[in-house]
């Protein structure tokens, strides 16, 4: 399958033919290509779309792990210092 660069690349060079081609064999040929066009620009919006969804989740799963990371290291903070304290371990 050719990239959308090439389709476009050659949907540019056909317009360029339009004068000296056959006009209905002309029209066709673009239609078929601008419809290539179409389909390869819609393709690649899907796969933005999915890395966009997959980034996204990645960010609230990073949130979801700091914030565990905070209350874990909160919650030994506290326990370990009132053991301290308990003991009287500053000295």
């Amino acid at each position: 399958m050719a990239t959308l660069y090439e389709l476009t690349n050659n949907a540019t060079m056909l317009k360029e033919l339009a004068t000296t081609s056959d006009s209905d064999a002309f029209k066709d040929t673009l239609e078929s290509l601008e419809l290539e066009i179409e389909h390869k620009a819609d393709d690649y919006g899907r796969v933005i779309q999915e890395l966009t969804g997959h980034a996204q989740t990645i960010r609230n799963e990073e949130l979801r792990l700091a914030d565990m990371r905070k209350r874990t290291e909160k919650k030994h903070f506290k326990h370990e210092t009132k053991f301290i304290r308990q003991y009287d371990c500053y000295r």
